[in-house]
Formats: structure tokens, C-alpha cells, sequence
């Protein structure tokens, strides 16, 4: 399958060189979002390894992944494998994804939450929102809060999310099960390194909590 790996990001520049080339050695293209960067440093080294998209200003998570996605079905790309540019996914991880591909549309990565490396707020958020999930769709959500997935074309092209931000991802995975694309849950492996997490705990939490009475009562 022709796979397009999709990389927003929001000022984290660090790891992005060492990252982009591990993901090529899984034979994966490359597309980096960046989202309205305060400061980005000059990439054209990358220009030859990647797709460079850009946001002017910073609109948030979902928005760079809806920008890529629109990309990769504008370029023929049979699917996408979302992950984080700070770290936190290996793509030593990515041929469980295409495995798990050839029967799946719809992929997402389980974290291990008694890990000891996650912080304590992100244990609670992830496993508060991945119970609502489950309650609210009747069936088994391992880590709604994941940012490590496969996600067929069919997918990016019938299930349509409006959130901007990181509460987007949870929005994907209750319209995806809505359109008949449940997601199948792998193991990755749990990688925190004392970095600074994007997501802003409890502001972030409240807009996921928010989502879910959204689609509890009104039929999101």
C-alpha cells in the first residue's frame, strides 16, 4: 500500500530530522503540517524527505491532521499513519500498524497507562476519556486519547470532524464507529522522556468531557 506518514507541528523542531528519516526506513512517505510555528527553523534539508505544508497561524492539532489528510487524498495515498513529532511514537512501531492494515481501516495505538515514564495527570485524562468513549459507544475503547494510528482513504473520505484541537482525535474514533469503521486497538510502546506535553490537561480534558455530553445528547 502507498502510506503517507502525517507529522503536525506546533514549534517541537527538535527530533523532526532524526524522526523523518526513521519513518522513511519503514518505507513510508513523509508529510510535515506545520502549524503556525512561533519560530521554524529552515528546513529546506527536509524539502527532498518530506512534504512540507503550512499553517500561518497556529489553528490546532485536528486542523494540521484534517490539512495532511486532504493532502493524501488529493495525492493518491491509500491511507495514513498519524504520529506526534515529539517522540513519544516509535516508528520501530509502524509495521504492526500495516499489519494490522491488511484487515483494519481504522487503527489505533494502546499505551500502557501503568507505565511509570506517563505522567500522573496524563494516566487520569487517558483513562477518563477512553471510559466516556467506551460508555457512550458500547464498545471497548483502549486509548481514545492516542495520536499513533492508521486511517484508510475510505475513512479520510467518510468520516468528517470539525474539532480543532486535540479533542478532534476522540471526535474521529465516535464518528468513525458511527460510519462503520470501529477501531482496532494495537500495542506501541509508551515512550514519555520528561517533555513537555502539548496537550494542557485540564483545558484539554474539559474539551474532550465537553465533546462526549455533545455526543451523548445531541447526537454528535
Amino acid at each position: 500500500m502507498k502510506i503517507l506518514a502525517v507529522i503536525p507541528v506546533f514549534n517541537s523542531w527538535m527530533k523532526i530530522p532524526s524522526l523523518v528519516e526513521a519513518v522513511r526506513r519503514q518505507g513510508l512517505d513523509v508529510c510535515i503540517v506545520d502549524d503556525g510555528s512561533m519560530m521554524s527553523p529552515d528546513l529546506s534539508f527536509l524539502r527532498a524527505k518530506a512534504a512540507l505544508l503550512r499553517h500561518p497561524v497556529n489553528r490546532g492539532k485536528g486542523a494540521a491532521l484534517r490539512t495532511a489528510f486532504s493532502f493524501a487524498l488529493e495525492h493518491g495515498y491509500e491511507g495514513v499513519v498519524t504520529l506526534d513529532s515529539d517522540g513519544q511514537h516509535s516508528p520501530g512501531d509502524i509495521p504492526r500498524f500495516l499489519d494490522a492494515a491488511l484487515d483494519n481501516k481504522f487503527v489505533v495505538g494502546k499505551r500502557d497507562f501503568c507505565h511509570p515514564s506517563m505522567p500522573l495527570l496524563r494516566k487520569m485524562s487517558n483513562r477518563i476519556t477512553s471510559y466516556l468513549l467506551s460508555h457512550l459507544l458500547g464498545r471497548p475503547i483502549a486509548d481514545a486519547q492516542c495520536g499513533f494510528r492508521f486511517i484508510h482513504r475510505d475513512v479520510l473520505a467518510r468520516v468528517s470532524t470539525e474539532k480543532e484541537g486535540f479533542e478532534m482525535e476522540s471526535e474521529m474514533i465516535i464518528k468513525a464507529c458511527r460510519e462503520g469503521y470501529p477501531p482496532v486497538f494495537i500495542p506501541v510502546k509508551t515512550i514519555y522522556s520528561g517533555e513537555k506535553s502539548a496537550i494542557r490537561g485540564f483545558r484539554d480534558t474539559s474539551a474532550f468531557i465537553l465533546l462526549y455530553f455533545k455526543a451523548l445528547f445531541k447526537g454528535l
